[in-house]
């Protein structure tokens, strides 16, 4: 990979240090409890998945897409903000092909809806290219309410990365682009600002 003077992406940090391994063991006591999926249909079970049914709130995918995955939401300044990742080519769930989007709507008026696309494959960032695009996280920080922060996991070049792009609700426009890395390897936590 080549860096550029201003680039968000780093080379790896490379230590001396003799890496800790620690052996795989086997937990006798765990202090949380694995609660086994109930797949007998009770009539609490029944109600909720009619529940689900009878209320869906609306539909955020853009009328292209053929697959849509991890979808995460957030209400804010009475719009419902929907994160998701799309394949626009076929059904399959394939990095290869996937978008990570925003999408988002008044909360009285769900079909006037808009769809944007924060990374694609393909895209180039700072001289790098995006080839697989994965799982995407919605989330709101409280003393930053006019912006949410679209997270995304990406193969850029030969490496995963965890990035983000922050989206003003106010503007509807995304801001300066920054890496959020928390791959194995990488050196301590670094962002760094970046034009798209």
């Amino acid at each position: 990979m080549n860096y550029l003077e201003n680039d968000i992406f780093t080379p790896d940090i490379s230590t001396d240090k003799t890496p800790t391994v620690y052996p795989c063991v086997k937990t006798e006591k765990s202090k949380y409890k694995v609660i086994e999926a109930v797949t007998e249909q009770t009539s609490r079970a029944i109600a909720f998945a009619n529940e689900i049914n009878e209320n869906v709130i609306g539909d955020f995918e853009r009328e292209t897409d053929k697959m849509c995955h991890v979808s995460t939401f957030c209400f804010a300044d009475n719009n419902i903000f929907v994160s998701y990742y799309a394949n626009g080519y076929s059904n399959e769930e394939n990095p290869d092909f996937q978008s990570a989007r925003i999408s988002f709507a008044p909360m009285n008026d769900i079909k006037n809806k808009t769809v944007l696309d924060v990374q694609c494959v393909g895209d180039v960032i700072s001289g790098h290219t995006i080839k697989k695009v994965y799982d995407t996280i919605l989330l709101q920080r409280d003393d930053d309410k006019d912006n949410i922060y679209v997270l995304f996991t990406a193969l850029v070049d030969d490496q995963y990365y965890r990035l983000y792009r922050i989206f003003n609700i106010k503007t509807t426009k995304y801001s300066t682009a920054y890496r959020h890395c928390i791959a194995p390897n990488r050196g301590s936590y670094e962002s760094r600002p970046t034009r798209f």
